[in-house]
């Protein structure tokens, strides 16, 4: 059995990975399966793995072929966060973005607090928000100490990598 793997495609999922200091990157295609796993913020101890699929986990994982997200139904959630980019973008603040697709979460559980408010002064390493992804909680914290000047990610919605979550004035 052959196997055509595409090394560029690789390569460019391992600098994504590296990008965005995630933790685990993993993608499925008919016949493929690319696993890259790596130590937050160390792209020297990046691994990649590649192993053979079952057919029917490229299409429960939304992927085509050639192993490119195939579009969802989750138009509404992309078009809020095209106009939460556009508003974003303009501002002078420095910006916290989520380093993960996931679902945003101000508070550690349903009956607590939110972590912050817009107007409230935070330390460098305080909790903002909580990112669920694949059922892990991921504690995002303020890289820098200021004020949240505002926030743009309602409770419970859906996150793209990148997606300016807080603007903080420091």
């Amino acid at each position: 059995m052959t196997i055509k793997i595409n090394i560029e495609y690789i390569e460019s999922l391992i600098e994504l990975a590296n990008r965005h200091d995630l933790a685990e990157l993993e993608v499925q295609s008919d016949d493929k399966k690319v696993a890259i796993k790596t130590a937050l913020g160390s792209a020297a101890q990046t691994v990649a793995t590649f192993t053979p699929a079952f057919p029917a986990m490229a299409s429960a994982a939304g992927l085509s072929e050639d192993g490119s997200a195939q579009a969802d139904s989750a138009a509404g959630s992309k078009d809020e966060a095209k106009s939460s980019k556009a508003e974003a973008a303009s501002s002078p603040y420095y910006q916290v973005t989520s380093p993960m697709v996931g679902t945003f979460y101000r508070s550690p559980s349903p009956n607590a607090d939110a972590f912050v408010e817009e107007g409230q002064r935070v330390s460098q390493g305080h909790p903002l928000c909580i990112i669920e992804a694949m059922k892990l909680m991921n504690e995002l914290e303020s890289d820098v100490s200021g004020t949240i000047k505002k926030i743009y990610a309602d409770n419970g919605q859906p996150v793209e990598v990148g997606q300016v979550l807080f603007d903080i004035e420091t």
